[in-house]
């Protein structure tokens, strides 16, 4: 298993004594925050990307970063997750760890090309654009009405 990421100074503390004790160098390694580059290689290769997020994440960019590459996504059943994964096509959606680890033994039924398809067709710049310029569009028409009424 591969970490990879930026320790935020908040978390330095619980990163030091949770997590690194764990990392023995050979099955778990720990390489720090990376570039996009790096990022990509380091994608396209996993199995998968797991993510037993604790927080009501808002939208996973990540999660996207890695279906584009084809690796599907484990995570928590939290804040956006479903939104995105497409539970049992793009990924597993999980409720803790105990089922994170039962879906690790399924993930070579996920197929890579239905993972990039789906972060193509919903998650491209071109796509999130025009989501944004229609929601702008309903915000201003209704500014519009309200101020005429």
């Amino acid at each position: 298993m591969i970490l990879a990421g930026k320790v935020d100074c908040v978390d330095e503390e619980y990163f030091k004594e949770k997590i690194q004790p764990l990392i023995d160098g050979k099955q778990i390694k720990f390489i720090g925050e990376i570039g996009h580059e790096d990022k990509v290689q380091l994608l396209g290769n996993a199995k998968a990307l797991l993510a037993p997020i604790q927080w009501e994440e808002p939208f996973g960019f990540y999660f996207v970063e890695a279906m584009i590459c084809g690796t599907p996504v484990i995570a928590n059943r939290r804040g956006s997750v479903a939104e995105i994964i497409i539970d049992g096509k793009t990924g597993f959606i999980v409720d803790d760890i105990e089922d994170a680890v039962k879906k690790i033994q399924d993930i070579g039924k996920i197929k890579r090309l239905d993972c990039h398809n789906h972060a193509k067709n919903n998650f491209s710049s071109e796509k999130m654009t025009a989501g944004y310029l229609q929601v702008y569009e309903q915000v201003l028409r209704k500014n519009s009405k309200d101020e005429i009424e």
